[in-house]
């Protein structure tokens, strides 16, 4: 499987709107960015994370993350996914990333199918690579059908558009059980 940075700015991600977050990821922004007049808001650590100031958006980003923020969280997975501001650290990267995708963010749910299925910052688990990957690709991200159809090679039988329907599926069935976990 080919590694891209995309458009989100990881190794994983796709080409994606940024405007495309769920419903979820989006008020939890908004209440991140009323909820102390005295805490910086996420557009301040994009904005420093933009122009190379990665500590300082480490520094604005933890504290929402920690409060909810859904972005701040997929912004703490950026950093510790590219080693930017922080060491470069896999698996807590797969936490922060995980944190974000649980909330919808659907470029966190591309990273966190791609981490699941190459073992990258946690074990390999292709059963949840699926999940994440019919979720990513249910909220339009087309390398996530691909890479789904490509997760199995007993996959390759049927279209893509077909196994995407077979593991979309399983996936609604499993989802309880497998973000529990």
């Amino acid at each position: 499987m080919r590694l891209e940075r995309g458009v989100a700015g990881s190794r994983y991600s796709s080409s994606l709107p940024a405007a495309q977050t769920s419903a979820v990821a989006r008020d939890a922004a908004d209440r991140s960015q009323t909820s102390d007049a005295n805490q910086p808001d996420y557009n301040a650590g994009q904005s420093a994370y933009a122009t190379g100031r990665f500590v300082e958006a480490l520094r604005i980003w933890r504290p929402l993350a920690e409060s909810g923020d859904p972005r701040a969280a997929f912004g703490l997975g950026l950093l510790y996914d590219l080693g930017e501001g922080v060491g470069q650290d896999a698996a807590a990267a797969y936490v922060w990333y995980r944190t974000a995708a649980e909330a919808g963010v659907v470029a966190a749910e591309f990273n966190i199918a791609v981490m699941c299925d190459s073992g990258v910052g946690t074990a390999r688990n292709a059963a949840e690579a699926a999940v994440w990957y019919a979720s990513a690709a249910a909220h339009g991200i087309a390398r996530a059908e691909y890479n789904l159809a490509q997760l199995s090679p007993a996959m390759r039988f049927i279209s893509a558009s077909d196994s995407l329907s077979f593991v979309f599926s399983i996936a609604v069935i499993a989802s309880p059980m497998q973000r529990q976990a």
